[in-house]
């Protein structure tokens, strides 16, 4: 959805392995912070998942895990601490 402010399933998504094309816009270029995994326009979707199903994603999958981490329980009350000594 254009815009969405965080979309926990794309997280939830990417922890179970998938790799998500996501709208260019909102939260969700937070949390896939790959250019070439977002689209503006439905043909720009399609050819994405087009040039994704040619290739080995074993490596775009792991980064996109790495980066979900900081959406964690543990890294939010880490940040909700450091918030709080302040």
């Amino acid at each position: 959805m254009r815009y969405e402010h965080f979309g926990i399933s794309t997280v939830e998504a990417i922890a179970q392995g998938c790799i998500p094309i996501v709208h260019n816009s909102g939260g969700q270029k937070e949390i896939v912070p790959f250019r070439e995994l977002r689209f503006d326009d439905k043909i720009e979707a399609v050819e994405i998942i087009r040039s994704l199903r040619k290739k080995d994603n074993s490596e775009m999958r792991s980064k996109l895990q790495e980066n979900i981490k900081k959406f964690s329980e543990k890294n939010y009350k880490q940040n909700i601490l450091g918030l709080i000594k302040l």
